[in-house]
């Protein structure tokens, strides 16, 4: 049974609990309070010049309908030629601003509040939504609450981000930080991986074979004593006390002393045998995905159809988690849930992408978006040969030899859809 915790440790994260809860509300009071000068000193008005044709597209959703909204024509904008407004403009933010009021003023809630003051309270809400955000990613990538949470202060006075989300500047970017953030927030937690307790009881076990080397008694041996012989039969009895015992093979098929040793990579794959050393070293799937893996996978793409929604700079948060992505096989910390997280990540959050109309089939033709693509197609192919390997259970050389394989098949692939594609304008 495992041991319970003292009343001091207990009483020491209670403390570190509610700290770091009450530095955590002193982290979004202060998000929000700050946020609000602007509407203290002049009152609820929108200001500068975007938003206020942010406001007045906001208006016509309201009024008009999701439909109407899309195939709206402006002719008071981008004078005298006009502007396709549904064709021109990432709605996120409209859409946002138009169901909150909505709900704000629903038969649920009963609070009659404008369509301008919901747009003007707009960036401030979201200014506390980015501050918990940037909390939790911390948090999340440290491992520590207590990191999050100093994070968190510190995101809610950086004047870069308030200068954004200042109540009335009602702009895109003032709903994209929380979406930023949420991104690599989940991301992250689809990543997870559940780090071993310091409990001993949870520790992972040595190898059966080097827990019997340590504790199992060596057994004498009469042919091995030293005898006091003369001669040639001395010097015969010596060399056979001199011979290494045979090492009884572990499990994973590693001797008890190699698992100590400081055995180099280059080394176990067998010298200079290079497929080897690549398909032992950078490829090799050790953690399997969960159901946890799918789950935030799969937000992670929701979220990012928001962030595409929101604003254009959706392809720095595209770029980061592909690069993220890669750096992560090149580093040779591929695994399952890799795959699958990204996999999930990118085909949800594309197959949304496109249904905006102004970005429509840009992930698939702007040369800076096809990075993403490149690496979905790559974590695919590992994931086949993986798969294939594992079936056909190769050694270290056939599975780094088929790598080299499929890499040098997809290669050409690709070269051969460029040429094809060039000529057409793609």
């Amino acid at each position: 049974m495992a041991a319970v915790a003292p009343l001091p440790r207990l009483l020491g994260a209670l403390a570190t609990f509610t700290v770091c809860s009450i530095l955590l509300a002193a982290a979004l009071y202060t998000a929000y309070s700050i946020r609000l000068y602007a509407v203290t000193e002049f009152g609820r008005v929108i200001h500068e010049f975007d938003p206020w044709f942010n406001f007045r597209a906001t208006q016509y959703l309201s009024d008009n309908g999701l439909y109407k909204f899309f195939h709206w024509f402006d002719y008071m904008s981008w004078y005298p030629l006009g502007r396709p407004v549904g064709s021109t403009i990432y709605p996120g933010m409209q859409l946002t601003a138009v169901a909150i009021h909505r709900v704000l003023n629903s038969k649920l809630l009963g609070l009659n509040m404008s369509l301008n003051d919901v747009c003007v309270f707009v960036p401030a809400w979201f200014g506390v939504t980015a501050t918990a955000a940037l909390g939790a990613l911390t948090a999340e990538c440290a491992g520590s609450a207590t990191a999050g949470v100093f994070a968190a202060l510190i995101m809610a006075m950086i004047p870069a981000h308030i200068m954004r989300s200042v109540a009335g500047g009602y702009d895109n970017e003032s709903i994209a930080v929380t979406s930023i953030c949420l991104v690599f927030f989940l991301w992250a937690s689809s990543l997870r991986t559940t780090h071993p307790s310091s409990d001993s009881s949870s520790a992972t076990p040595e190898p059966a074979a080097a827990v019997a080397k340590k504790t199992e008694p060596v057994a004498s041996n009469a042919a091995d004593e030293p005898e006091v012989v003369k001669g040639g039969a001395e010097k015969a009895k010596l060399k056979q006390r001199k011979k290494p015992a045979k090492v009884e093979q572990s499990e994973g098929g590693k001797d008890a002393a190699g698992a100590a040793s400081s055995e180099s990579p280059v080394s176990a794959a067998g010298g200079d045998d290079l497929p080897a050393l690549v398909s032992k070293v950078f490829f090799s799937a050790d953690e399997i995905a969960t159901a946890h893996t799918y789950f935030f996978g799969l937000l992670t793409g929701i979220a990012y159809i928001y962030m595409v929604m929101a604003w254009g700079g959706y392809v720095f948060v595209l770029n980061m988690v592909a690069f993220h992505a890669a750096l992560l096989v090149m580093t040779g910390r591929y695994t399952q849930k890799l795959h699958r997280a990204y996999t999930l990540f990118y085909a949800v959050g594309t197959a949304g992408a496109v249904l905006v109309p102004v970005v429509g089939w840009t992930p698939l033709k702007s040369l800076e978006q096809l990075g993403a693509f490149v690496v979905f197609v790559g974590l695919q192919a590992l994931e086949f040969c993986e798969t294939v390997r594992k079936q056909k259970k190769m050694s270290p050389h056939d599975a780094g030899v088929f790598k080299f394989k499929v890499a040098g098949v997809l290669g050409v692939g690709l070269v051969a859809v460029v040429a094809m594609l060039l000529p057409m304008g793609y």
